[in-house]
């Protein structure tokens, strides 16, 4: 008998193996429990030391070079764009809701 779980895809069957049990009252930060993505992965962007590599591979001196290589000039705003406030990640969920509701 298989310790995996078979999945179909395109008429052919893929064998996946099963996450390892975790013992009850042993899970660690470095458990299958703890989270995976967290606010500050999804939101923090590069370091400039990966800025750097990704402009080295793609033989640019700058971020302004890059936007001036990928982004058509005939789309780009000559002034800056007026923002509200900046809002925490509560504020701004609640302020979504709120704009739900409306809708």
């Amino acid at each position: 008998m298989s310790s995996g779980r078979i999945l179909l895809r395109s008429s052919k069957a893929v064998l996946r193996p099963r996450a390892p049990a975790v013992p009850v009252g042993r899970a660690s930060s470095s458990s299958v429990l703890a989270p995976t993505d967290t606010f500050v992965s999804r939101h923090v962007g590069p370091s400039e030391g990966e800025i750097a590599d990704m402009l080295k591979v793609c033989g640019l001196s700058s971020l302004d070079a890059l936007v001036d290589t990928t982004v058509p000039s005939d789309i780009r705003l000559e002034a800056p764009v007026e923002l509200e406030a900046p809002r925490s990640e509560t504020e701004a969920l609640a302020h979504l809701e709120q704009m739900m509701i409306a809708n």
